[in-house]
């Protein structure tokens, strides 16, 4: 399949997965395991800005109820490589990092220094938590009247290099400039 046919089949899948993700997934599915979906999406649709080396390493900070779920994504294929989801935590580099999802932090104050890096290194950068939207994250994931929406940081997305479809940003609930 061409790959303008293929990133349309992922964009078709990823508005098919934000509309029916109200009530009717909400009453089957963890939350937490549909937000897990919404970051496959978000790596599967952004392309990397650096040269990729196998495999694609999304790197988890924070505590979250994603935690559970993000794993599930290990050996799924995006960019023609699989992701690897690892826990940074401990102190492991940022530099091998593609897409960082950032959960709540013990230590804020650190939070944005992770941030300036992971921009200055065009990681791709997600969260669920709100305590998080202060800081510079491209996607922030949310739960609106009931149904799983996400805000968008162009500007951050762009200052990074990273060019995202302009069909994405439509379904976003907010793009900020």
């Amino acid at each position: 399949m061409p790959s303008i046919q293929l990133r349309l089949l992922h964009l078709c899948s990823f508005i098919m997965l934000s509309i029916t993700s109200g009530t009717t997934l909400a009453d089957k599915i963890p939350e937490a395991k549909v937000k897990a979906g919404f970051v496959y999406n978000f790596i599967k649709l952004i392309k990397p800005v650096k040269p990729l080396e196998e495999p694609y390493t999304l790197c988890i900070i924070g505590r979250s109820s994603m935690r559970e779920y993000l794993p599930e994504l290990n050996k799924q294929h995006v960019h023609g490589m699989t992701i690897d989801s690892i826990d940074i935590s401990s102190g492991n580099n940022l530099a091998i990092c593609d897409a960082l999802f950032v959960g709540e932090m013990e230590r804020p104050d650190k939070l944005d220094s992770l941030l300036t890096n992971a921009e200055n290194n065009s990681i791709l950068t997600i969260t669920d938590e709100s305590k998080n939207i202060h800081y510079n994250v491209i996607f922030y994931l949310k739960s609106l009247q009931g149904k799983l929406r996400f805000d968008v940081d162009l500007a951050l997305a762009r200052k990074a290099s990273f060019k995202l479809d302009a069909n994405l940003l439509r379904l976003a609930h907010m793009v900020k400039q």
